[in-house]
């Protein structure tokens, strides 16, 4: 999108019409293509780093898990023995 807005611009400009770009409804669309386009950029970015965050969770509570269990059934075999 960024690219059809920069070739439009310059479109714009190459015709001699930049000064009427400025105020034009064109150039409102344009400048609000390209604030969705940051503002989509940095949601990604956000929705990355939070995906990260919770697979290095999951992995952490994966290995917790795991590293648990030998303990868990050491102590149910000691309990059957006991028993």
């Amino acid at each position: 999108m960024r690219s059809l807005a920069a070739t439009a611009l310059s479109i714009t400009l190459f015709a001699g019409v930049g000064p009427a770009y400025a105020e034009s409804p064109f150039s409102k669309v344009v400048d609000r293509v390209e604030k969705l386009e940051h503002e989509a950029g940095e949601k990604a970015q956000r929705l990355e780093r939070e995906g990260r965050a919770e697979v290095e969770q999951n992995i952490h509570r994966k290995e917790s898990k795991t590293a648990d269990e030998p303990k868990e059934k050491a102590v149910q075999d000691i309990e059957k023995a006991v028993k």
